[in-house]
């Protein structure tokens, strides 16, 4: 059961980390940052 909460919650972080980097993405390409700032 220990084993189940955790995957959920890691499948939940990893859902929170892929929201994150399309907003990065989205933000990026409408702002047009220089490459340096990678």
């Amino acid at each position: 059961m220990e084993m189940i909460e955790r995957l959920v919650s890691r499948k939940y972080e990893l859902e929170l980390w892929r929201e994150e980097i399309q907003y990065l993405k989205n933000y990026q390409k409408e702002n047009q940052w220089p490459s340096s700032f990678r």
